[in-house]
């Protein structure tokens, strides 16, 4: 985001101060000037970039763990249910997809994969 923003807005400026830099002749300061163009071309631009961005990357995922912790928190000491009730189950899954169920208030569950998949296979069973 910020780090690619600035580096193509050419919004980052880097100066040097060079000893001696005034009693170097024309020549020698232009020679001076694009040897530190180039490096900063060839590898000083490119280092610089990547360094900012893994800072920026830890940055945000510290972050992000942090709002995790804080939003984990709320959540397990947010009252419980105020009587028995079902509660409706969702494991997320990436690769098969998310499977839900509803559970007892008791744990137990009422419906849901394996209970539909075993009325399926005994109504198949049966016929």
């Amino acid at each position: 985001g910020n780090v690619d923003r600035g580096h193509q807005s050419m919004l980052r400026k880097m100066s040097f101060l060079i000893a001696g830099w005034r009693r170097l002749s024309a020549q020698g300061r232009d020679f001076i000037n694009s040897a530190c163009i180039d490096a900063y071309d060839k590898s000083i631009s490119k280092r610089a970039a990547s360094w900012i961005w893994r800072e920026k990357v830890d940055i945000a995922q510290k972050r992000g763990v942090q709002v995790f912790c804080d939003n984990l928190s709320v959540a397990l000491l947010s009252p419980g249910l105020p009587s028995p009730s079902h509660v409706l189950a969702v494991d997320p899954g990436y690769k098969a997809g998310c499977k839900c169920a509803l559970l007892k208030p008791n744990g137990s569950i009422l419906s849901g994969p394996s209970s539909s998949s075993s009325s399926s296979s005994s109504s198949s069973s049966s016929s």
